[in-house]
């Protein structure tokens, strides 16, 4: 049994998880500490790893899933954004916002 409960329980999150693992690290990381990640991506990441292939793959998925949370977390502060937008300008600006994050560009930094 590990000594820290967080980890213990975002371990065995990863292990009945049907997500990639990439994905499901970075979700569970986010509550987790410095500490607490590093002792987690020892015992669920390291035996992944054997191959140099294997930790090419595994690096892909861990962007991709990082890509994919910046983009939700980008498409949630257009939302917010939109809901309290006062002017009509501001509500275009929001909407054009999140037209742009939809089709999977990054919005403002895109322009």
């Amino acid at each position: 049994m590990l000594e820290d409960a967080a980890v213990a329980a975002a371990l065995d999150e990863v292990c009945v998880s049907d997500e990639a693992a990439a994905t499901l690290e970075v979700r569970i990381a986010e509550r987790l500490g410095d500490a607490q990640r590093s002792r987690l991506a020892a015992l669920a990441v390291g035996p992944l790893i054997e191959t140099a292939e294997q930790a090419r793959a595994l690096a892909r998925d861990f962007a991709e899933a990082l890509a994919r949370r910046r983009q939700q977390r980008a498409m949630e502060n257009a939302r917010r954004a939109a809901a309290s937008a006062g002017s009509d300008d501001e509500k275009v600006a929001a909407a054009q916002e999140m037209i742009a994050l939809r089709r999977g560009g990054s919005g403002t930094a895109r322009r």
